[in-house]
């Protein structure tokens, strides 16, 4: 009885958060031509992006995390494209950007130059 009890509530809280909360689809890294500009694109569609955002972007240059951009619901790139400056990089280097729900999940885009 108590393992059914419990297995509901688990569930009964559980499904409604996975309904409603989902991480980012897709992560689309450019490098602007003869630059060391990263054009970062984040497909995250919410119904309310005051309640459901993309909190951070963590960038790694071969594995090696160079550099954090915390967002906020009202950051303009929750709609549009990032630019990041990247001074350092070299031919034959990996970049890979990991976008943070808010809510739950994240998801990692990559791109060698």
């Amino acid at each position: 009885m108590r393992k059914n009890l419990f297995l509901l509530l688990f569930l009964g809280i559980l499904v409604p958060i996975l309904t409603v909360a989902h991480p980012p689809k897709k992560v689309i890294l450019k490098m602007k031509s003869n630059s060391k500009t990263l054009t970062v694109k984040v497909v995250h569609p919410v119904k309310d992006i005051k309640t459901h955002f993309i909190k951070s972007l963590v960038v790694k240059v071969n594995g090696v995390e160079v550099k954090t951009v915390d967002l906020t619901p009202e950051s303009p790139y929750q709609s549009k494209d990032i630019d990041i400056e990247l001074p350092n990089l070299k031919p034959g280097d990996e970049i890979a950007v990991v976008a943070t729900c808010n809510r739950i999940g994240s998801k990692t885009g990559k791109i060698k130059i």
